[in-house]
């Protein structure tokens, strides 16, 4: 096997991203993620669930390379993401 192979393709690693609220004169940070990591390798699938409101689309925003963290490292190596919204009617 090859080492690249035990190498993760996205990793975070203490990820925090926030949002400024409008609040006052200065911007009060709302952090939509605090703290993630995560290691995801080749071949291996990740499903993000959770009530609204609790960080899955900021998630998605930074592995699809919309945004960056705010703290912490996101490292990617040649995965590519999509950001795909799906409305229930």
């Amino acid at each position: 096997m090859n080492s690249e192979q035990h190498l993760p393709v996205l990793s975070l690693r203490h990820v925090g991203i926030y949002y400024k609220r409008k609040r006052g004169v200065f911007g009060e940070p709302f952090w939509a993620l605090k703290d993630v990591s995560f290691d995801l390798y080749q071949g291996e699938t990740l499903g993000i669930i959770g009530r609204n409101g609790v960080g899955k689309s900021t998630l998605l925003r930074l592995m699809a390379g919309i945004i960056k963290p705010n703290k912490g490292t996101f490292t990617n190596k040649g995965y590519q993401a999509s950001l795909l919204s799906l409305q229930y009617y």
